[in-house]
């Protein structure tokens, strides 16, 4: 019997070593990319690195390593409904204040003061987050103050009441009262009915844990204050009450809102307008995953509302 020319395969070896000793060799294993057992394949050892291994071994269960996170994680979004925990009184708070800005735009009527009115807002807003800057001590007053409103993450970023200002203040630019009073009707309900509903009955998934359920409880109920708000405008606004009026008159405040851009607002309008506000700011929440939504909705909404009233016009 010839030798074979050459170095012996390990393979090989082993096989030869078990005959000698009459025992069955263990089975080697083979090579993760399926080639072991043909000719010329040779079984062999796994090929797989470590890292490779480590990589695998992440995406099962048990795993030590943290799952590879979404682009919006990476940014340091927080803002995706899935994220955020259910705060009923948070949801109040939004309401409240939004409720509230609709309201000072139906009874002060001075377009050329609304920047300051958002100035004003935005203003306050920056000063609580200065507080927390100053010192830790001045920092946990501020977040024990807010605490039942508040989510822990924003102890060190910016809160979502400063966003919600500054997309006041992105309104307040255009010196409408319709865009103001849109935008602030629909961010004010719209959002905490889509964080109501979405959680409860939402099954058809968008992107970033949004809903369509959830999407059409924004526009639907987003819409139906925005349409209530531009209705009582329709009819004069609200009445100023007495102990403002000294304040108004420093403030060469007129008394009625006819020279408002939405004190003549027909029926159709006022609908149009209600509705493709809540189509835009619930847009403008779907898409903003990496910006806290507040800042979006707002303006979108209440530009959106103004940009279809104009488009009807020229149609009629």
């Amino acid at each position: 019997m010839a030798l074979s020319s050459g170095t012996p395969s390990p393979v090989g070896m082993v096989t030869r070593r078990a005959a000698l000793s009459g025992k069955a060799p263990a089975p080697a294993p083979l090579s993760s990319s399926g080639n072991g057992g043909g000719p010329g394949g040779g079984a062999s050892l796994s090929s797989k690195s470590p890292d490779s291994r480590r990589s695998n071994s992440a995406g099962g269960n048990g795993s030590s390593l943290p799952a590879v996170r979404s682009a919006g994680d990476l940014a340091g979004n927080t803002h995706t409904s899935s994220k955020r925990p259910e705060n009923l009184s948070r949801s109040v708070f939004h309401a409240t204040w939004g409720c509230i800005v609709v309201s000072v735009c139906l009874t002060f009527h001075n377009a050329a003061h609304l920047f300051a009115w958002g100035a004003a807002a935005l203003t306050l807003a920056l000063a609580f987050e200065m507080l927390k800057i100053v010192s830790p001590k001045t920092k946990d007053v501020v977040m024990t103050l807010f605490k039942p409103v508040a989510h822990e993450w924003e102890s060190k970023r910016f809160t979502s009441a400063t966003w919600f200002a500054a997309g006041l203040l992105c309104m307040s630019v255009s010196r409408s009262h319709l865009v103001c009073t849109v935008g602030a009707a629909v961010c004010a309900v719209g959002d905490p009915a889509a964080g109501f509903f979405g959680r409860r009955f939402g099954k058809t998934r968008l992107r970033a844990g949004r809903s369509v359920e959830g999407s059409l409880a924004f526009v639907i109920f987003g819409g139906m204050l925005a349409f209530v708000a531009l209705t009582v405008a329709s009819r004069g606004g609200l009445e100023q009450p007495q102990y403002f009026r000294t304040l108004t008159g420093w403030l060469e405040q007129p008394r009625s809102n006819e020279n408002t851009d939405m004190a003549k607002l027909a029926l159709l309008e006022r609908a149009v307008a209600s509705l493709v506000g809540g189509i835009c700011g619930a847009l403008a929440e779907i898409v903003s995953t990496s910006i806290d939504d507040n800042l979006t909705v707002g303006p979108a909404a209440g530009y959106g509302a103004a940009a279809a009233v104009a488009v009807l016009r020229r149609m009629l």
